[in-house]
């Protein structure tokens, strides 16, 4: 096998280095390009095209702001996004961790199975659910909502981290007294 010059290999890594760049620029572009457009055109009259607005119009986001009141949803998503993930890491981390337990292994199958089912499958029993529970048109149906699709991937992330703890540190910090 015939061994390759320093400045072929040099040449080969420039080349390929140049190839990834291209294909990560190419992806930047198609990714970025529809917000940039979709941004562009919403100061437009007449909307279309990545070009510059000939004349700059914020109507659209002085009605937003006034008559609309988005801040309201804003701060109704920010609320129910900190509470949904905080309940959900919660109880997750709880059974999560490495502590062993008799139904260890059906939790963990549990969790496994729900990650199957579509949650648009689930959408009709779920909207019954809570109307029956009188949480229809709640800001607590949703974290209800949100915390339990949630919980299966947060499970599996968490786990996956706790894995990576050594056994050692936890031994250790049961020495110095943690519980």
């Amino acid at each position: 096998m015939e061994k390759k010059s320093p400045e072929k290999r040099s040449a080969l890594h420039i080349l390929t280095g140049a190839g990834r760049c291209l294909v990560m620029a190419f992806v930047l572009f198609i990714s970025v390009y529809p917000i940039l457009w979709v941004f562009l055109s919403s100061f437009k009259k007449n909307p279309g095209g990545l070009a510059l607005p000939a004349e700059w119009v914020f109507d659209g986001y002085i009605t937003i702001f006034t008559k609309l009141s988005i801040q309201t949803y804003f701060g109704n998503s920010i609320f129910v996004t900190v509470i949904s993930t905080v309940i959900s890491v919660l109880v997750v981390a709880m059974s999560a961790a490495r502590m062993e337990f008799k139904l260890k292994g059906l939790v963990t199958l549990m969790f496994t199975t729900t990650l199957f089912i579509p949650s648009i499958s689930i959408s009709f029993p779920i909207y019954r659910l809570l109307g029956d529970l009188g949480l229809k048109d709640t800001r607590g149906g949703l974290i209800f909502i949100y915390s339990g699709l949630g919980i299966a991937v947060t499970f599996f992330i968490i786990r996956s981290y706790f894995l990576t703890i050594p056994k050692e540190m936890e031994e250790a910090a049961r020495i110095d007294g943690c519980g």
